[in-house]
């Protein structure tokens, strides 16, 4: 609540579903004071990833995206944050 307080930047991207479900999926990266929520949700293990190969906005390779953002679940999963505390 309090990063999102002041001025913030969504970015969104449709994407078709994949798997079984024939409908469409919107994709979102909010950035708030300069900082990606989306990393911090899951640095913290408030988020789980799900996420699809597909041009940023800034032009970052979404396959190096997606990398760090596994890198990040697996170190709050190894240091137990977030809901990761409820897990063995």
């Amino acid at each position: 609540a309090q990063r999102l307080a002041g001025t913030f930047t969504v970015w969104t991207r449709w994407r078709s579903a994949l798997g079984r479900s024939a409908l469409g999926r919107v994709y979102g990266i909010v950035i708030a004071d300069g900082e990606d929520l989306n990393e911090a949700l899951v640095a913290n293990g408030l988020a789980r990833i799900y996420g699809t190969r597909t041009e940023l906005f800034d032009g970052r390779d979404s396959r190096a995206y997606l990398v760090r953002l596994h890198e990040l679940e697996e170190q709050a999963k190894r240091e137990h944050k977030g809901a990761w505390r409820f897990t063995p």
